[in-house]
C-alpha cells in the first residue's frame, strides 16, 4: 500500500475528528440542556464515561474472537487433560451455590435428607 500525503497530517486529522465527535455529543444533548441549564455542569462526566465506553467497545470488538471454551464439557476436557481435575469428580457433582461442590451422596448444610 502506497502512503500518500504527509505524517504530520495525522495528529491534526485526530484532533478534529476528537472536536466534531465531543461537538456532536453537545448537540445531541442540548435539548435536555435547554430544559435543564444547571445540568450542564455534568457535561465533562458525561464525556468521560461515554469515551470511556467507547474504549471498551472497542476493546471488545477487537478481543471478540478470543474464547477459550464455550460449554462446560469443553473446560471439563480442557481441566482433565492439564490434570486438574478427576474425570470421576465430574460426574453426577452437584453446586451448592457457595461456589463449593458437593458429591450426591453427601448433603449441604442446611438441607434436609430425604
Amino acid at each position: 500500500m502506497q502512503q500518500t500525503g504527509s505524517g504530520d497530517s495525522f495528529w491534526p486529522a485526530f484532533w478534529m475528528l476528537m472536536f466534531w465527535c465531543t461537538a456532536m455529543k453537545l448537540v445531541k444533548l442540548m435539548p435536555h440542556y435547554r430544559k435543564h441549564p444547571v445540568d450542564i455542569f455534568y457535561f465533562p462526566a458525561h464525556l468521560l464515561f461515554s469515551w470511556f465506553g467507547t474504549v471498551v467497545k472497542l476493546y471488545a470488538m477487537c478481543t471478540c474472537g478470543n474464547t477459550f471454551w464455550a460449554t462446560s464439557a469443553a473446560a471439563n476436557k480442557q481441566l482433565e487433560a492439564a490434570g486438574k481435575i478427576d474425570p470421576l469428580v465430574i460426574v453426577g457433582v452437584l453446586a451448592d451455590g457457595n461456589g463449593t461442590v458437593t458429591p450426591p451422596n453427601e448433603t449441604v448444610e442446611g438441607e434436609k435428607e430425604d
